[in-house]
């Protein structure tokens, strides 16, 4: 979506579900008028609630402007440059194809929809060990900014604590650092456990996401 003025376009903006603004930015020349732009855009698609990372300052500084409520939703990672320690389990990555889409839906209850798109554009992996499933990890290219990769795993139940979720996530960490991507991440604020793990890859929670409703 774009706003114009004069029928130029001068930057875009982002929605998911209909009424969430996940995105929002003007070019620099224009940016004295961004308050009329970030209101035309709330009030004309009828978002209600955005998700703002706390380093973005022109998107904060808008949703701060017209807000209700804010609360930090979740906090964001990026990798430090260090590797994790070496005793972590070996884990095998394996993309997942459209005939494990039902499979990874109900091993996770719905949390990793495993739709058509992401089992098309590679987001998805299943993690084994020999023959057992041990978690889902899921690794995706930025949209906006193409140069990040984001990582994340969904650890069964009946393997948690055992170091798969660490060692799925320094696999696709890995990965992605060979292919001289930036890795970046993230895990609901509450997580503790996401969090550690993040941090035994040499992540650091550099920033939050926070959710303003309007």
């Amino acid at each position: 979506m774009i706003p114009n003025y004069e029928h130029a376009p001068v930057g875009l903006f982002g929605i998911e579900n209909g009424t969430l603004l996940t995105h929002f930015s003007l070019d620099s020349e224009h940016w004295t008028r961004s308050q009329d732009a970030f209101l035309a855009a709330i009030q004309t698609q009828q978002i209600n609630e955005a998700l703002v990372p706390s380093f973005d300052d022109g998107f904060l500084s808008l949703a701060f402007d017209r807000h209700r409520t804010v609360k930090v939703q979740a906090d964001l990672f990026c990798w430090n440059g260090v590797d994790a320690k070496s005793d972590l389990p070996r884990v095998q990555l394996g993309r997942a194809t459209h005939a494990d889409a039902l499979f990874v839906r109900e091993s996770t209850g719905g949390f990793l929809e495993a739709g058509p798109d992401e089992i098309d554009r590679g987001v998805l992996s299943i993690v084994k060990t020999g023959e057992v499933v041990r978690s889902f990890g899921v690794s995706e290219q930025g949209r906006f900014v193409p140069q990040n990769v984001s990582i994340g795993m969904f650890v069964l139940p009946e393997h948690r604590r055992q170091g798969y979720g660490t060692a799925i996530l320094e696999a696709q960490k890995q990965q992605a650092a060979a292919l001289g991507k930036k890795i970046v991440a993230g895990c609901w604020h509450y997580n503790h456990q996401s969090r550690r793990a993040l941090e035994r890859i040499g992540m650091n929670a550099t920033s939050r996401l926070l959710r303003f409703s309007f």
